[in-house]
């Protein structure tokens, strides 16, 4: 009888734990690393992966099929027109279907596309990679049977379109950002020129946000004449997403982010229920649930709505992650995370240390020891002075503390 009540008792706390996840995991694709992904309005999910592979779920993540539509090694895109049709670009063509993936047809077969993005006028724009970090980009103005090339500064590689309210184009590249006020007629430079943008977004209220590969997200509100970096800082941000209420949603190397305010600051999201971090692709279904594809070729999805779910369901934590390398000669990286509260200012000061100790508890090194805006940071560990061994490293913020080891070996 008491072993009956102790698996009782481990089974509710079970239960318990599991209600507790942010996130659940839907079914995973075989192949893994994850590239894309697209929910179409019925709540069909079309996948994308690194290795060319295409999967559609007809029954929310339960299950997956492959049309076998034949891409090259890289699928890299998947996007919906205005009237609903779906179109999936390879490193080889475009395929596109007409009846929610149940039929394919072969769309276009001339250039190596990065990205495809159709605007409200339904022009069609694909950024090609002629070679590494040199590209070209397509448009068509009659639903793809004829096409213009133009060819940005510095031959950019387009990564990433979207359009503002007022149909303006912006581009994410290899080599900044890029902007159309004419659908595409012509295209200005928007600075930003050091950056490579893999996603770009608009948010409702018409400003641009510009995600990097390992230094966050800028944000532009007129019209990308400047960028100020915001809160996240060193992350690579590999996709967006925006809700039902405005929220926008970032898919990073780290897990999942949120601004609830425009861009300016992020948050990290409840990472409760991930098994894997580096998040390639985002989307929200027709319900507001929203579904991420990692590198692993896991497929996870909010365990609620974000209709219904109240904002203190969105708690950010506090989170200090493995150095890297590990174990490492001299020099490694160490990266936390500072949260806000929902409940207080978004810019709190929160007084924060990080250090490093010996296995007796002596403290070696003073890395961080003052006060931090919510954010991101990463932080550089020197143990040329030090001798080889396991160390320890402490975040102390508030009434957070949490400690790792770390192995120096030389």
């Amino acid at each position: 009888m008491r072993t009956l009540k102790i698996f009782l008792l481990v089974f509710i706390l079970s239960i318990s734990v599991s209600a507790q996840n942010f996130w659940i995991a839907l079914t995973p694709i075989s192949d893994g690393y994850i590239e894309t992904m697209l929910i179409d309005e019925i709540g069909i999910i079309y996948i994308g992966t690194y290795f060319g592979d295409f999967y559609i779920s007809f029954d929310h993540g339960q299950s997956w099929t492959n049309p076998n539509i034949n891409c090259s090694i890289f699928t890299e895109e998947v996007t919906s027109h205005p009237n609903s049709d779906i179109y999936v670009a390879d490193h080889g063509c475009i395929h596109r279907s007409t009846d929610n993936g149940l039929n394919w047809e072969l769309f276009k077969t001339t250039f190596q596309c990065r990205t495809i993005f159709i605007n409200e006028l339904e022009y069609i724009f694909s950024g090609e990679e002629m070679d590494w970090n040199v590209g070209r980009l397509w448009r068509s103005t009659n639903n793809g049977l004829s096409w213009e090339y133009y060819e940005l500064p510095y031959f950019a590689v387009v990564y990433s379109i979207d359009s503002d309210s007022i149909g303006n184009l912006y581009a994410g590249t290899t080599h900044g950002t890029f902007i159309s006020t004419n659908n595409g007629d012509s295209w200005s430079n928007n600075h930003l020129t050091s950056n490579f943008i893999p996603s770009i977004i608009i948010t409702k209220n018409n400003t641009a946000l510009a995600g990097t590969w390992g230094e966050g997200i800028y944000r532009s509100t007129n019209l990308g004449s400047s960028w100020e970096q915001t809160s996240l800082t060193i992350l690579q941000i590999k996709d967006f997403i925006s809700d039902q209420n405005g929220f926008i949603w970032a898919a990073t190397d780290s897990g999942i982010f949120k601004s609830i305010d425009d861009g300016v600051n992020w948050l990290l999201v409840d990472n409760s229920g991930l098994t894997n971090y580096n998040i390639n692709a985002i989307a929200i279904d027709p319900e507001g649930f929203i579904v991420v594809g990692a590198d692993s070729g896991k497929v996870f999805r909010t365990v609620e709505s974000t209709t219904d779910v109240k904002q203190e369901s969105f708690l950010y934590k506090f989170s200090l992650s493995q150095n890297y390398p590990n174990p490492f000669n001299p020099v490694t990286k160490i990266k936390y995370i500072i949260p806000a509260s929902p409940k207080s200012s978004p810019m709190e000061r929160t007084f924060v240390q990080l250090l490093v100790y010996d296995l007796l508890g002596r403290e070696v090194a003073v890395l961080v020891n003052e006060e931090k805006q919510p954010g991101v940071y990463e932080t550089v560990f020197d143990g040329s002075n030090l001798s080889s061994g396991v160390y320890l490293y402490r975040l102390t913020a508030g009434e957070f503390s949490e400690t790792k080891k770390l192995v120096l070996l030389k």
